[in-house]
């Protein structure tokens, strides 16, 4: 056997110790894997002429006959310049990981770097999985007040912390407390803690306290020294942080329009929020000047205007030039004072404060006094443009402020009674499109095998709808595969022991079973097959693994056809022993290495299939009234001199956990998001339509459509799911950033134009559900760099860290190449 580190010769001896290590592979806690380029991965695969290995089942490719790769480069995995990973990768996309004997094997052959290694951590009580993302902590440092980054893995201890922390300062003489809104919360003295059991979060800030002259920080300061820009017990701080990294930072101050705003304890989802709102064009440029006449202090649904007068005084303070972090309890005070759900400390939801935020401040900008109530009239067949403008006007007869002015559209609802058909039309505003995220999916592993030898047998790791069909796992599996029109797919379950029908529900088939796929010409549905049982002859051991082949329509008339029609199915599962040359057909049957017996599904043996004589009379189905009838194949010990039927015995699992466990979902489209949130579905159990032709509630199907675009269309993206308990979805979503084209997802384009938009804010969520932490992403139009908020702090931000899976709440504007917008900020109808 090959020595893994022996020097190998060839790309044959690469595959054969690779192989061996995957296959030794037993992943527990707290072993390493690495992350390797997918790019280089596939060279290497491509080099090795065939599957890396059956446990590496995620990444096939095809052969092509390339040359030995290059040294191992992973630098498109990091950000540039820097030794930190990319935060929009995708694992099987960007990056795939190996497990630590594989990777040095491979690093030891072709060198080259730079090392990437990650652990795996538990996930609940018995899920493991690989953690690509460590923690990423903001190390404060007091008195200097310089600060920097370090990344660890949750599972570290806090005693790791401590030395990494003293590594980077050279010295011993620290003390790490968790540190929010400015000031010292508890200290970490617990130092075999783990990070996570100490409630260590992504993007968390720990203050490190540096003794100078045997005097710690705040020492220094009760004596009246110099050199501490940071708070204690509450005290103001008011220095700003030092630029790091060549990157500029600003704690509050710079520009115009970037003043940070103060955590006042976990009011972090109102910061991003704020940010997200007071950078929005129309609603700077209408706060910045005189607008206390548009308050609508007699709005019975409003707050007298102070809602509106708090978020202006507000926005004034972000825009005004030079200043400091800005405490936002005035508005905080407000907010709650008539939002209770609001009130006090507790973390909440960004989303749900922009809808009471956008609501609130319509009602107090409302320019109607009066709300006349208006009737609107039945479709009654008219043309949708009629009925929808009419909708919209007594909409605007109720409804009239600069937030519908910026921020409304109208949808078009179509609901079709079950019973009788009577179809509904209404056109109703919204404020901002809720999308899902269309993650009830999963991943699964099929190896496809070729009943005509056409092929090698080959594992392929699909995305099917987790409560799909058969059928669906047929088709993903067809199209990745490269299955003609003229073949089918026929599925087979391990576990079972049946050929699965199309209507089985894929929920069935559990994660740690085994599936194959036989690609079979699609024939008539009289066509008929034969399966041949494997049995070895001297140990009488089974292989789990039927071989399945079409009988054709002038049938087996000898043994020999049987036996070339299995033999050529074999073809592909040759060893490279020289008894396979081009006389083979010649042999005696004495050196065939199986024999034939008619049998039944229970491998009972029946009748011996002679190769020189007319086949029995029990072979065929036709005779025995099933579509399948059953060859039993009795292997000689000699099996392995002729075939490499090993891979039976190691087919991947449906889904292995073990190497491949991701935190996060598949990505998907933003337009995949909106295509769900727009497909027709039938209306729940509780929210069933009362129609007015059967004079009783029905579960009617339901349609949205887009009808009218706002100037700023806000996204909010479904990350949250509350079935029985609240869990968050990590899902990456893929969005546009300057070019959102919604043209085609508009029902009414009675006149062509274009409907573009481009990204101009981001509301993040990192962490999991009851807590995380809030920032956001603002572009700022006076010199069109994006920034980042995290309440005080206000940085520089790369388009390149944009997209992730904490992207939460998306604000769009309209491109104004295309801005159909009437003089008075107002929707043209022809949106």
């Amino acid at each position: 056997m090959l020595a893994p580190q022996a020097c190998v010769e060839n790309a044959a001896q690469e595959k054969g110790a690779i192989k061996i290590l995957t296959e030794e592979v037993q992943t527990k806690e707290g072993d390493t894997y690495f992350l390797v380029s997918a790019k280089w991965w596939k060279k290497w695969v491509e080099y090795i002429q065939e599957d890396c290995a059956d446990s590496l089942e995620a990444f096939y490719f095809e052969p092509n006959g390339s040359k030995r790769p290059p040294s191992i480069d992973n630098s498109d995995l990091l950000e540039e310049s820097t030794d930190s990973l990319r935060n929009t990768l995708v694992e099987e996309r960007d990056y795939v990981l190996l497990p630590e004997r594989v990777w040095e094997s491979l690093h030891k052959w072709y060198g080259g770097g730079p090392v990437l290694s990650r652990k795996v951590i538990s996930v609940g009580s018995t899920e493991l999985c690989v953690e690509v993302y460590p923690l990423q902590l903001k190390i404060i440092v007091q008195p200097s007040g310089d600060h920097t980054i370090v990344n660890i893995s949750s599972k570290e201890t806090v005693k790791e912390l401590y030395r990494r922390v003293c590594e980077l300062l050279e010295t011993s003489e620290i003390r790490l407390w968790k540190y929010c809104w400015r000031t010292r919360q508890k200290e970490l003295l617990d130092v075999s803690q783990t990070l996570q059991d100490a409630a260590l979060q992504m993007g968390q800030e720990i203050l490190s306290e540096v003794r100078v002259n045997g005097k710690w920080p705040d020492e220094i300061f009760l004596n009246g020294g110099r050199g501490s820009n940071f708070s204690f017990g509450g005290s103001r701080a008011s220095s700003t942080i030092t630029k790091h990294s060549g990157s500029i930072a600003y704690w509050g101050g710079g520009p115009q329009g970037l003043v940070g705003l103060q955590n006042l304890g976990n009011t972090c989802f109102m910061n991003s929020a704020l940010q997200c709102l007071v950078h929005t064009p129309q609603l700077t440029t209408f706060f910045l000047q005189d607008y206390s006449k548009e308050i609508n202090r007699d709005n019975m649904m409003g707050t007298k205007g102070e809602l509106a007068v708090a978020f202006g005084e507000l926005l004034r303070k972000v825009w005004s030039p030079k200043s400091s972090p800005y405490s936002p309890r005035s508005f905080k005070m407000k907010l709650s004072r008539f939002a209770p759900q609001f009130s006090g400390f507790n973390q909440h939801d960004s989303q749900e404060l922009l809808a009471y935020l956008l609501d609130g401040l319509h009602e107090d900008l409302n320019r109607l006094k009066t709300k006349p109530y208006i009737e609107v009239k039945d479709e009654d067949g008219r043309p949708d443009e009629e009925v929808a403008d009419e909708y919209w006007e007594a909409h605007r007869a109720r409804n009239d402020s600069v937030i519908v002015d910026v921020f409304q559209g109208q949808y078009k609802s179509t609901l079709v009674c079950p019973v009788c058909s009577k179809v509904s039309v209404t056109f109703d505003p919204f404020m901002y499109l809720s999308l899902p995220l269309p993650t009830n999916t999963r991943t699964m592993t099929v190896t496809v095998i070729s009943s005509d030898g056409s092929s090698p047998p080959k594992a392929h790791a699909v995305v099917v709808p987790r409560q799909g069909k058969c059928r669906e796992l047929a088709k993903a599996v067809g199209n990745s595969c490269g299955l003609s029109t003229d073949e089918m797919l026929q599925l087979f379950q391990l576990k079972s022991q049946h050929l699965l029908e199309d209507t089985l529900g894929l929920s069935t088939i559990p994660d740690t079973d085994q599936l194959v796929a036989y690609r079979l010409p699609r024939l008539s549905e009289s066509a008929q097959f034969v399966a041949f049982i494997q049995e070895q002859l001297e140990e009488k051991d089974r292989f789990r693994v039927p071989f399945i082949i079409p009988i054709p329509p002038e049938g087996f008339r000898t043994g020999e056809d049987i036996k070339c029609a299995f033999e050529k199915l074999l073809s592909q599962m040759k060893t490279d022993s020289e008894m396979f040359d081009s006389d083979m057909q010649d042999r005696a049957s004495s050196d065939c290495p199986f024999s034939l017996w008619t049998t039944d599904e229970r491998a009972t043996k029946s009748h011996l299939i002679e190769f020189d004589k007319p086949i029995p009379s029990d072979l065929y189905p036709a005779r025995i009234n099933t579509k399948y009838t059953y060859v039993l194949v009795e292997w000689s010990d000699r099996v392995s001199e002729f075939y490499d039927l090993s891979f039976l015995d190691r087919l991947p699992d449906v889904c292995k956990a073990a190497t491949s466990k991701k935190l996060r979902q598949e990505a998907v489209s933003l337009y995949t998001c909106l295509e769900a949130f727009l497909k027709e579905e039938p209306l729940g159990p509780h929210d069933m339509w009362y129609c007015p032709r059967c004079k009783q509630r029905q579960q009617a199907s339901k349609k949205l459509d887009l009808w009218r675009l706002p100037e700023i269309l806000v996204v909010h993206l479904k990350r949250f799911s509350y079935v029985r308990y609240q869990n968050k979805l990590e899902t990456f979503v893929n969005f546009p950033i300057h070019d959102l084209d919604l043209t085609k997802y508009l029902a009414h384009r009675s006149v062509p134009q274009q409907h573009e938009y481009e990204l101009y804010a981001v509301s993040n969520h990192y962490g999991g559900t009851g807590g995380g932490h809030y920032t956001a992403f603002v572009n700022l139009d006076l010199d069109g760099q994006w920034y980042n908020f995290d309440d005080s702090h206000v940085t520089p931000a790369s388009e390149d860290h944009l997209k992730s899976p904490a992207a939460y709440v998306l604000f769009y504007r309209r491109k104004k190449n295309t801005d159909n917008a009437t003089s008075n900020g107002q929707l043209s109808p022809i949106l």
